[in-house]
């Protein structure tokens, strides 16, 4: 061990005097690339969180109609006896109370396919969460703020533009040669010297890798552009049918309204003998369905919005996932 001989030690110091500005490109592609994971996660968390709040929209939808067929078979149950009673007295002729009988078996329908969406939208619901969800009830509530707000999907083109720029420089950069300097120190002699690096030989292609290297900036800056002209077209779609849906909710509203109002009339005048028992019937069906097409529209309205918070990343707190 004593007698290893001469044993020489240098220190050898490499220093990059100009690089084309690869690695300013190599901290904007980090910087992008990481902007890219968070986009993607929100993307990620807001579209199961906008699952499963679309899970239980359609279970409150399904128990609301089966509520809603409970109260009109409640209804139709008295005209029933009405003209069950009628037809043993020789009053009536027995179709209408098949008729009767038939419409019974279509709200008895209805409702028993309210409460079997019901539980399987709750079935899948529980499915996704971690805990009972036994005590969740309530109306959701959406506000939407959407003007201030860049929808994740342009978020994640302008992510992958910076990531994709700042490639093209790395590539660009590893094409043109750079300054370094050496020096070296210990106990050898030291030296330094400044020199010319480059990773590549200058070939007939470099000019035309240079050229590719502009074009896939452009091409990024294109997909950005186009991502806000989707995501616009987009918004305005879904808030234009918000609009519409919420115009044919106060529609519907004084329709229902009107519609009860006949009801009303007409069984004070069946009271009277004025009217027929088919007659109250028929107008009180028309009831029924005013006030299932106002519970249509709820949640169509509901769903709406839902989307729209959905696209805009309003469901989940980025900042905080």
């Amino acid at each position: 061990l004593t007698s290893l001989g001469d044993l020489v030690a240098n220190l050898v110091l490499d220093q990059v005097l100009f690089d084309n500005g690869r690695a300013k490109a190599q901290r904007a592609f980090a910087a992008a690339d990481v902007e890219m994971a968070a986009v993607t996660l929100s993307l990620d968390t807001n579209a199961r969180v906008y699952q499963a709040l679309n899970l239980y929209l359609q279970a409150q939808k399904g128990g609301e109609i089966a509520h809603q067929s409970d109260v009109v078979l409640a209804e139709m149950k008295k005209f029933q006896w009405i003209m069950n009673e009628r037809v043993k007295g020789g009053v009536s002729d027995m179709s209408d109370l098949n008729i009767l009988n038939q419409k019974l078996a279509e709200i008895e329908a209805e409702r028993s396919r309210g409460g079997q969406n019901q539980r399987s939208a709750l079935a899948e619901l529980q499915a996704m969460a971690a805990r009972p969800l036994d005590t969740i009830e309530g109306q959701i509530e959406i506000e939407i703020i959407g003007s201030e707000v860049v929808p994740l999907s342009v978020l994640e083109a302008q992510a992958a533009e910076r990531r994709d720029i700042a490639s093209a420089k790395i590539d660009r950069s590893n094409e043109l040669p750079g300054l370094v300097a050496r020096a070296s120190g210990g106990t050898s002699d030291p030296s330094l010297e400044v020199g010319v690096k480059s990773d590549r030989f200058f070939d007939f292609g470099t000019s035309a890798r240079l050229r590719a290297g502009k074009a896939a900036q452009t091409v990024a800056n294109r997909q950005v552009e186009q991502a806000k002209e989707t995501a616009h077209h987009r918004m305005q779609a879904y808030l234009q049918d918000l609009t519409s849906a919420e115009q044919q909710l106060s529609e519907a509203r004084a329709l229902r309204k009107q519609a009860w109002n006949n009801f009303t009339l007409f069984r004070r005048q069946y009271e009277a003998d004025q009217r027929q028992v088919m007659d109250v019937v028929g107008v009180y069906e028309s009831y029924a369905r005013q006030q299932r097409r106002l519970l249509e529209l709820k949640y169509q309205i509901a769903q709406f919005k839902l989307q729209i918070a959905r696209d805009l990343g309003l469901l989940a707190d980025g900042a905080k996932i």
